[in-house]
C-alpha cells in the first residue's frame, strides 16, 4: 500500500487527475481542497474573501493532522492544497508515506487554464487573473514542490491525456515495484 500524493498550483489539473487515477485503479480519491469547502461551506475563491489567511492555514493544518492520521489515506490518491507543501512537516509526511508527483506549470500555462470559461465559471473564480500574482506564486513554491517530488511531470504543452498517461506509467511502476518486493519476485538478471 501507498499513497499518491498530487500536488502543483491551483488550475495545474490535480483534480481531473487524481479522480481519473483513483478511477482507473479503484482507489480512494481524496482533495483537500473539497474537504476545505466542504468544511467552511463556500468555493475556495470565496473563503479568502470572508475569512483571515490565518484561519484558513489553521484549518487547513487541522485537516492535515487528521489525514496524517488516518490510515486509510495510507493507499489513496489524493490531491493536495496548493500551500500545503510550504509546510516541512507535511512535505515530509508525503515523502514518507508515499509517491509525490509534481504537476509543473508554468506561470503562462496556469493563466491559460484559469482563463478559460469553463474553467473559472465552475471554479467561480474571479474574471480577471492576474497574471504577475501567478508568477509570484509560481516562484514562491516551486522550489518547495521539487524539494518533496519524487517524481515531476511538466504539463506545459501537453493535454490531459498525455498527463493522464505519463502519471498512471508512474503509478503502475510503483505497483509493480510493491508487488516485487511484497513477494520477492525477480526480473531476470536481478537478485533481491
Amino acid at each position: 500500500m501507498f499513497a499518491i500524493f498530487l500536488i502543483g498550483l491551483h488550475a495545474c489539473g490535480k483534480t481531473s487527475l487524481g479522480y481519473s487515477l483513483s478511477m482507473a485503479h479503484n482507489k480512494e480519491f481524496v482533495c483537500t481542497d473539497n474537504i476545505m469547502e466542504q468544511r467552511f461551506g463556500m468555493q475556495i475563491s470565496d473563503i479568502g474573501k470572508k475569512f483571515s489567511l490565518e484561519l484558513y492555514r489553521e484549518k487547513e493544518n487541522e485537516l492535515m493532522k487528521e489525514l496524517c492520521e488516518d490510515e486509510a489515506i495510507y493507499d489513496a490518491i489524493v490531491d493536495v492544497g496548493a500551500d500545503i507543501p510550504l509546510s516541512p512537516r507535511f512535505r515530509d509526511w508525503m515523502q514518507n508515506l508515499g509517491n509525490v508527483i509534481y504537476l509543473k506549470a508554468s506561470p503562462e500555462t496556469i493563466y491559460e487554464h484559469l482563463t478559460k470559461t469553463k474553467y473559472v465559471e465552475g471554479a467561480k473564480l474571479p474574471s480577471i487573473v492576474d497574471i504577475n500574482k501567478i508568477r509570484e506564486a509560481y516562484y514562491t513554491h516551486h522550489k518547495f514542490y521539487e524539494m518533496c517530488a519524487t517524481n515531476i511531470i511538466d504539463i506545459d504543452g501537453q493535454g490531459k491525456g498525455e498527463v493522464f498517461i505519463k502519471t498512471n506509467s508512474i503509478y503502475t511502476s510503483l505497483v509493480r515495484e510493491e508487488i516485487h518486493i511484497e513477494f520477492g519476485i525477480r526480473e531476470v538478471g536481478e537478485e533481491i
